[in-house]
């Protein structure tokens, strides 16, 4: 089951987001429990995963 999204998380997902997206770079983002939470379109661009794809999975070595 999965958890609600921590106040954190939404914080990233609502207001941080589109200024992410806009960055240069590739960008992700985990929580504390290694989940995926963001990550963003220059990111999905170089791995070729579309972000639907590995939202909540765990980070892993």
């Amino acid at each position: 089951m999965n958890s609600p999204p921590a106040e954190g998380e939404i914080i990233v997902k609502i207001f941080q987001q589109p200024l992410i997206d806009n960055l240069d770079d590739g960008v992700i983002f985990v929580n504390n429990r290694l989940n995926i939470i963001s990550w963003n379109k220059k990111f999905e661009l170089m791995t070729g995963i579309d972000w639907g794809k590995v939202e909540e999975l765990k980070m892993t070595s």
